[in-house]
């Protein structure tokens, strides 16, 4: 029996491996068993295979609520960006995810604890221990309730000190997608724009022209002005104006009116 056991499980294991590989066939009792993980990579491979149906993404997300208190920060964001990326938006499994993403994420201590000779105010071994969060992470949660517009104000808020401890690891197009999605939020986040407009200006000629679009907009629909940064977008479209299309050079105008 032992054996059978064995051999039982051991063929339970690769019809799982076998059905996230092809995840469009996967029954709907199995995905009921997939972890965190692996439910992410299921949720991918949908994506990636055009596969949008209403019924599996509700499986999907029956699961994803059922795991929600015990995924990992790296499972959170990945599967809150599936979901949005399917324009998959259940509310309630979104609070979940967000949620459980301010329990994981690193806690800035107050001025009055925070140690003078560290090099991040997240480098508290007491508050900290066990907690990251990588640039990539940061971007995929920023993005995912964004376009969900499945506002958290205290995540969103608590995500801009870190995303300015993470900046350097940015690349310039993930800081124009970020404050996009900041921009859709009705929070303001005024130390974020902040941070992009001094962090920019050098870079913006690393930017497409639909991205430097979309910063300028960003920006107007945020209210928030930066004379550097505007002077910056105008000289870098003016050096570039023969390659933009139509619909960016309105998005852009739009955005400095």
């Amino acid at each position: 029996p032992a054996v059978c056991c064995a051999h039982g499980a051991m063929w339970l294991s690769r019809r799982l491996c076998a059905a996230v590989a092809g995840s469009r066939g996967l029954p709907a009792q199995e995905i009921l068993r997939l972890g965190g993980t692996e439910l992410g990579r299921a949720a991918r491979r949908s994506l990636a295979e055009g596969d949008l149906g209403e019924e599996r993404w509700s499986t999907y997300a029956a699961r994803a609520s059922e795991l929600a208190g015990d995924l990992s920060l790296d499972e959170t964001a990945r599967l809150a960006s599936a979901f949005s990326t399917a324009r998959y938006v259940d509310f309630p499994l979104f609070a979940k995810l967000s949620a459980r993403a301010r329990e994981c994420l690193p806690v800035a201590p107050d001025e009055s604890t925070e140690s003078a000779g560290s090099s991040s105010p997240f480098e508290d071994p007491d508050k900290n221990a066990g907690r990251y969060i990588s640039a990539s992470d940061l971007r995929r949660l920023a993005l995912a309730f964004g376009r969900a517009q499945a506002f958290d104000g205290a995540l969103v808020e608590a995500m801009v000190p870190l995303i300015a401890e993470r900046v350097e690891d940015l690349r310039p197009r993930e800081l124009v997608h970020i404050v996009d999605a900041y921009a859709r939020m009705p929070i303001q986040s005024p130390e974020l724009f902040a941070l992009v407009a001094e962090a920019m200006p050098p870079y913006l000629y690393d930017l497409q022209p639909s991205e430097l679009a979309s910063l300028c907009r960003s920006f107007a629909e945020a209210a928030v002005y930066n004379e550097e940064l505007s002077d910056a977008l105008g000289a870098e479209v003016e050096k570039r104006a023969r390659i933009f299309g139509a619909l960016e050079c309105v998005v852009f105008l739009d955005g400095l009116s």
